[in-house]
């Protein structure tokens, strides 16, 4: 079958066609269409709503780690959403990742006001462009445009022991979407000061970002204090998982391990150990261990088939409902001990591999920190557990300190605080905002940075620049080779640097408009004022795909060459677009 066939069967049983019908536009019209060879059509699909859908200001959508489940603080915002009056005034939408869960948790949830819809669906698309309320603890595909009339919450998945953002090393080649993501953010959730500071250093917020961050505690500590026990063991029991009601819990859960979030180390054998370990150690009469892996860890586990036992909790399940049944927890450098500080029950630490880490990923804290004794042997584990009470004793201060500053706005109050002021109010009076004025902001492009003068010129303005006075995002080409990857780890920390992620997101009646922006100055060239305004208005979406609400005061393609960027940049409100000579005296 030919290319162009292909595409138009694809469209055709994908019901495309229909959702971007409009007005005048008919059915035909699309399916007859020859689209560009690779044509994503889930991405025709998305660019059709944003175009055609209005925003629903009754709608909340709820999503958690791409839709793994019910998880984390959107769950937990919802859940208490689920015991105000105002509840079935608002219709609510989650995310999740399978049919299977769609079709289960429509058997718990069969309030007409609550609905699932499959991540990456066409149902999706719609729903990404027709809430009011976006509610994330990650962040949305590369496709992803939030509109002027939604409100973006994200909530994060935790605080991190381990760096975050550009303080990763190599966080600028990895961190794309997130990056993207953060620009468009509304209102970020802090639940302390020392994460509100790692929003505004370790993703460069400080400088740009014109949203708010409401430091008002951890959302999904909220169920550390308003879970019921009894339910929590049998949702455990039905994901197939062993547990004694009777009996004490000790919980083991490790952060993730390997070189790639996505491709971690799933090896199970350590869990296994672990496991033994605890039980020769404990009264097994009194005691019982489950093991947590982190969730990426565990959809590996189950992907690749690894070894695995009725001790394991699925990633399915909410891990503060979990922990707010947990009498003894056994972390790494997990995120998850903050959450836990907030219980005031024992935490041990088994870091096995630290050194190894901290070259890898870097961390936030050192040891001295940790708010309960640490080993790096199973055997020294199992002695902690055994006399536990002297093992703890020297840690109770630095205990209460770290859950002080970590968990002190954590009084099982902040969902409601998050709804009433974010939700039901829209009010964004007396919340924290990023110092996004006190600078001249300045937006480039900066060609293929293959080496060469463009990239030596580039590089001595960014070294010459007075950061004091001016804030500079540079857009670098998502495709590279090591020696360009390299450049880009090396520019000065003070550089916001955002590689490319995603394409332009255009409906099938887009492509050749697409296409045009590639090869014409839009400004330069004679066209019919429906087509011109057809051009500025695809360039006012892709640059709020790419760099959000932010506003920007200059604005230049560095490299001279790039057409589609001269075209993107021309649609900037308020920003100047500059010379090299401009740009030069900025040196001065």
């Amino acid at each position: 079958m030919q290319e162009g066939s292909k595409i138009k069967e694809r469209i055709k049983s994908s019901n495309i066609g229909n959702i971007l019908r409009k007005g005048k536009h008919r059915l035909e019209r699309y399916k007859s269409r020859i689209l560009p060879k690779g044509a994503d059509a889930l991405r025709l699909a998305y660019a059709g709503y944003y175009t055609n859908c209005n925003v629903d200001d009754t709608m909340i959508l709820y999503e958690a780690y791409a839709g793994r489940g019910m998880l984390c603080s959107p769950y937990a915002i919802f859940k208490m959403f689920q015991k105000r009056s105002d509840f079935n005034s608002y219709k609510h939408v989650w995310v999740v990742e399978k049919s299977e869960q769609k079709i289960d948790l429509m058997k718990q949830y069969t309030q007409p006001n609550v609905r699932f819809v499959i991540r990456d669906s066409e149902e999706y698309c719609k729903c990404l462009c027709t809430a009011k309320f976006l509610i994330n603890n990650l962040s949305f595909p590369n496709y992803f445009t939030k509109k002027d009339d939604q409100i973006y919450i994200n909530t994060w998945h935790g605080i991190p022991l381990k760096t975050l953002g550009f303080d990763v090393p190599g966080g600028r080649i990895t961190g794309l979407n997130t990056i993207r993501n953060f620009l468009s953010v509304d209102v970020f959730l802090s639940p302390n000061h020392f994460m509100t500071e790692c929003f505004q250093h370790a993703f460069l917020l400080d400088g740009v970002y014109e949203g708010y961050i409401m430091e008002s505690g951890m959302p999904r500590n909220d169920n550390l204090f308003h879970t019921d026990r009894k339910k929590v063991i049998q949702n455990l029991r039905r994901c197939g998982v062993e547990i004694d009601e009777a009996k004490k819990l000790i919980l083991y859960a490790p952060t993730w391990k390997g070189k790639q979030y996505s491709n971690p180390d799933t090896s199970t054998e350590l869990y296994f150990r672990l496991m033994e370990e605890v039980e020769k150690n404990v009264d097994t009469n009194e005691y019982q261990i489950l093991v947590k892996p982190h969730q990426i860890v565990y959809k590996h586990i189950v992907e690749k088939g690894e070894k695995i036992t009725n001790k394991f909790i699925p990633a399915t399940i909410d891990t503060n409902e979990i922990l707010s049944i947990v009498d003894i927890l056994i972390s790494d450098y997990s995120s998850i001990y903050f959450d836990y500080l907030a219980s005031r029950k024992p935490i041990l630490f088994y870091i096995p591999d630290l050194q190894d880490y901290q070259e890898q990923r870097g961390l936030y804290f050192g040891l001295d920190k940790l708010p309960g004794p640490i080993t790096q042997n199973l055997e020294e584990l199992g002695g902690l557990l055994k006399n536990l009470p002297a093992a703890l004793a020297p840690y109770k201060e630095k205990y209460e300190r770290e859950r002080k500053w970590a968990c002190g706005n954590d009084d099982g109050k902040v969902c409601e605080r998050v709804i009433e002021k974010i939700i039901v109010q829209q009010d964004f009076s007396g919340l924290i905002t990023c110092d996004h004025k006190s600078k001249k902001k300045i937006l480039l492009y900066s060609g293929d940075l293959q080496p060469g003068k463009t990239r030596s010129d580039l590089e001595n303005w960014i070294n010459s620049l007075n950061y004091d006075k001016y804030d500079v995002t540079l857009i670098v080409p998502h495709t590279a080779t090591e020696n360009v990857l390299d450049w880009i780890r090396s520019v000065d920390s003070r550089v916001r640097v955002l590689r490319r992620t995603g394409k332009i997101a255009v409906t099938a009646n887009n492509y050749k408009n697409a296409d045009i922006l590639e090869k014409e100055l839009i400004s330069e060239k004679e066209y019919k004022q429906d087509k011109k305004a057809e051009l500025i208005e695809l360039c006012k979406i892709e640059m709020r795909r790419t760099v959000g609400q932010i506003h920007f005061d200059y604005v230049m393609d560095f490299s001279g060459c790039s057409v589609y960027y001269q075209n993107l940049f021309s649609v900037l409100q308020g920003a100047e677009i500059v010379s090299m000579e401009q740009l030069q005296a900025m040196l001065k």
